[in-house]
């Protein structure tokens, strides 16, 4: 008489469940090992569900590859635009999470040997051009005779806008931001960039001042220099009177807090978000959120506004040109540049050390003229 061996049905649904949850497991670490990190988020989220509960580990996990998949995406549209310093800065990003992304590892090492010689942004001119604007460029006579120096600029096409704790903002809003105020601003040009080391370093050669703010700018002889990786990093440790010195040399101005609140909200292209271009903190800003090396980042590696405007939320914080007041007018206002005086310039945006809420594009800050920080820096406006 034949023998069946006899196994419980459901031993064997639980045995295969348990199969089929280590082969998503396993086959998410094997992408991600090899840099698919869409296919690792999908594998992982599966076995999140099938699992009932992925625990801490798992989550984590998930995190790293949207993280990742992420930075790859705005990497890999950088590199094809040649744009090699900036992707540098997203690849850096993928490798410290995966070093042992090889692919990555290489476009890494593409990205710095073209940036020895393929700079992104203009910042010098061999030929001399016209202090001012052109073709959205403006031009500074540079440390010599034969240079100019050009920092990229975004037109701001004026409006009419609510200022202060509009809805979108919810529960973060503090009293310095009430009440809501209309307000209208002429068309201006703001720098699409927070004006970088390089910039600034350039400033001091031509101009021949002193500066003993920023770590890393330093004199070697008679000439400032910027320490190495760090060109691109915006400038910090700026008095307000040394940021507005800046943009004077430069033909230009801080702009009025109002100008500054109108771009950073997307001027007349407003979609109404929370941080300048989003509502998702991480898309467009370095803050407390995601930084774990607790330093500013170059500028430009966020996604921009809906003006092309870059780190309006986060990097570091900027001086506007008005003195800060503990509320807004409760009358409409038209191209406001705030009281004649006071104690405190107004400062906005947020920086690499700070929560979120920090980086609105409706919250406040302000500080004596004096003030310098590893967190405070500027732009310019035209």
């Amino acid at each position: 008489m034949k023998r069946f061996l006899f196994i419980p049905t459901l031993f064997i649904i639980g045995f295969l469940s348990v199969y089929g949850q280590k082969n998503y497991l396993n086959d998410a670490g094997n992408c991600f090992k090899k840099g698919d990190y869409e296919c690792a988020l999908k594998n992982y989220q599966i076995y999140q569900e099938v699992s009932g509960t992925g625990g801490q580990d798992v989550t984590a996990l998930i995190k790293q590859s949207e993280e990742c998949l992420k930075a790859s995406l705005i990497a890999d549209y950088l590199y094809q635009e040649k744009m090699y310093e900036k992707a540098v800065g997203m690849y850096d990003k993928i490798l410290k999470i995966n070093p042992s992304d090889t692919q990555v590892k290489q476009r890494y090492d593409s990205c710095v040997s073209q940036t020895k010689t393929e700079p992104d942004t203009p910042v010098a001119s061999s030929q001399p051009m016209e202090p001012g604007l052109h073709n959205g460029l403006l031009y500074v006579a540079g440390p010599n005779s034969y240079t100019s120096i050009a920092i990229e600029m975004a037109e701001v096409k004026g409006g009419t806008f609510v200022m202060g704790c509009t809805t979108e903002q919810g529960a973060d809003c503090e009293e310095d931001e009430k009440p809501v105020c209309k307000v209208t601003v002429s068309d201006f040009h703001m720098g699409k960039y927070e004006i970088t080391n390089e910039q600034f370093c350039a400033y001091l050669n031509a101009t021949k001042r002193d500066f003993d703010g920023s770590g890393e700018i330093f004199k070697q002889g008679n000439f400032y220099t910027v320490r190495r990786g760090f060109k691109k990093h915006p400038v910090t440790n700026v008095s307000w009177a040394e940021a507005d010195a800046f943009c004077k040399w430069a033909g230009g101005r801080l702009p009025t807090e109002a100008e500054w609140d109108y771009a950073a909200r997307g001027g007349n292209q407003s979609k109404n978000f929370k941080y300048s271009g989003s509502s998702l903190i991480d898309d467009v800003a370095w803050c407390d959120n995601e930084i774990k090396d607790k330093l500013t980042h170059p500028v430009g590696l966020k996604f921009s506004n809906e003006l092309g405007i870059y780190d309006m939320s986060g990097n570091v914080w900027e001086w506007c040109n008005d003195w800060w007041t503990k509320s807004y007018p409760n009358n409409p206002q038209t191209n406001p540049k705030g009281p004649g005086s006071g104690e405190h310039r107004v400062f906005r945006g947020g920086a690499w050390n700070n929560y979120a809420r920090f980086c609105r594009v409706s919250h406040r800050n302000g500080g004596t003229p004096n003030i310098k920080g590893n967190d405070l820096g500027f732009r310019i406006c035209y």
